[in-house]
């Protein structure tokens, strides 16, 4: 296997590619995006992705009110059709004037959609729709004809409440963010203001919430700006809004598409506006700016996987040598001294010589908020095959990836190439279970050093 897999145009020459006719719809989330020139790429991961969301979609509940104070429509692509039930993996839902019956904690049933004044006629009984990235992992819906009269437990109004379901693994915030990253495609091309939005999360407390669910502060950061989630209680509740959005599945997220192979699709369709999109979505929800991006200034995040209490089972591709690495990093291949990081600001200042500064990061340590903060202000990121790699769309211009690539698991290989970063496999061998191995000190360091020339040629395509 060739272990140097190229990105070779980055963040700036890969927007050559992108047409200036931009799309004053998208006020919120898409304000600053551009459709790609080649229509089967923007319509995969552009403006044509957020518009094929945006058709009228099929009715599914109509109002027993002349005023049609309550109706529900997917825009989908259905798998299976009855007379009582339908399935969908690419799909959009919104309702209007809805009451969610969110069941108890420890309860199996589904949740079930009422009209919260003029009622539903429902065509179906049961809407099944693929949430996460494999079967199995679906949002279920029951779909109640007819008013209820229970009470509203909490009324949203006409805020806009986003019903995220189930997810295997809410320990893990990444498997790419493919889960995540549809429910930004979701409200885009809804043209919605993530500030006056809440989530509604349709699992128990101790499946997603807990110390080892890291992933329930990016969603909560994201999706419930407006105040805080709605979760499971003792008791059943009922969530009435006059606006219901049920996001995307990630089964039919563009990033996991072919991510068992290094795909052509990828390079073809460079730098997606809703990659980069996403990554502006991230970083402006938790308020993280990044430091002006300079020649000068070159900062290196060295991501390390060690096993510690949140981890269970077995733990694979942890670099034992961590310390030597970043020993050799900071040293910049010579034999003095490492620069220290007192040492790094007159650096940036006078230009008289070189170094790095090195940062290790557990990235499963960290708050959500600290881990986009870190990488919104890392020229190089280094790290084994991992899933935190996927918060490379949060990168600063020009910066640069070296991946300790995994066999046979190219997601982030093609990943890079849509959120338009400089991508490299280096290092040793390494396969997804592989416990732990040595990273030889000297080839990263040359790595290192060559993606530092990289950069500096990139930011001098900027300047000028």
């Amino acid at each position: 296997m060739n272990r140097s897999y190229i990105l070779r145009f980055g963040w700036i020459i890969g927007s050559l590619a992108v047409s200036r006719k931009s799309v004053p719809k998208y006020l919120h989330l898409a304000k600053d995006l551009a459709a790609l020139e080649d229509a089967e790429c923007d319509s995969e991961v552009g403006l044509g992705r957020l518009r094929s969301y945006q058709g009228e979609g099929e009715e599914l509940c109509t109002s027993g009110n002349s005023d049609a104070s309550a109706s529900f429509r997917c825009t989908a692509k259905w798998t299976k059709r009855s007379q009582t039930e339908a399935e969908s993996g690419d799909y959009l839902c919104r309702g209007k004037g809805m009451k969610i019956l969110l069941p108890q904690a420890g309860s199996k049933e589904p949740l079930q959609l009422y009209g919260q004044e003029g009622g539903c006629n429902w065509k179906l009984q049961h809407l099944q729709l693929d949430f996460f990235l494999w079967e199995g992992r679906d949002l279920k819906l029951d779909l109640r004809n007819g008013p209820t009269d229970a009470a509203c437990d909490e009324d949203m109004g006409s805020s806009p409440v986003l019903l995220f379901s189930d997810e295997p693994s809410f320990w893990n915030p990444f498997i790419s963010q493919a889960q995540v990253l549809m429910g930004y495609v979701s409200l885009a091309a809804l043209d919605l203001d993530p500030k006056s939005l809440r989530m509604v999360v349709a699992v128990d407390e101790e499946d997603c919430c807990g110390a080892k669910a890291p992933l329930m502060g990016l969603l909560q950061g994201l999706f419930s700006q407006a105040g805080p989630s709605i979760r499971r209680k003792e008791k059943p509740q009922m969530i009435c809004s006059n606006d219901v959005i049920v996001p995307t599945g990630g089964r039919n997220s563009f990033v996991r598409k072919n991510a068992g192979k290094e795909d052509p699709w990828a390079s073809k369709c460079r730098n997606s506006p809703l990659v980069r999109g996403y990554g502006s979505f991230v970083r402006e929800s938790f308020n993280v700016t990044s430091n002006p991006v300079q020649a000068s200034t070159w900062r290196i995040a060295l991501l390390s996987r060690k096993a510690n209490s949140d981890h269970t089972g077995k733990f694979n591709r942890e670099m034992t040598n961590v310390e030597e690495v970043v020993t050799g990093l900071k040293a910049n291949g010579t034999e003095e001294a490492p620069t220290s990081l007192l040492e790094v600001a007159a650096l940036q200042r006078s230009l008289e010589s070189q170094g790095a500064q090195v940062t290790v990061l557990e990235m499963e340590a960290l708050p959500i908020v600290d881990q986009v903060r870190a990488i919104a202000n890392t020229d190089l990121l280094i790290s084994a095959h991992s899933a935190a790699l996927s918060w490379m769309m949060a990168l600063p211009p020009c910066a640069q990836v070296l991946e300790i690539c995994a066999a046979g698991n190219f997601q982030f290989i093609n990943y890079a190439k849509l959120a338009g970063v400089e991508h490299h496999c280096v290092g040793p061998h390494i396969a997804w279970g592989t416990r732990t191995f040595k990273a030889p000190v000297s080839e990263m360091v040359r790595d290192a050093l060559a993606a530092k020339e990289r950069r500096d040629q990139c930011l001098q395509s900027v300047v000028s």
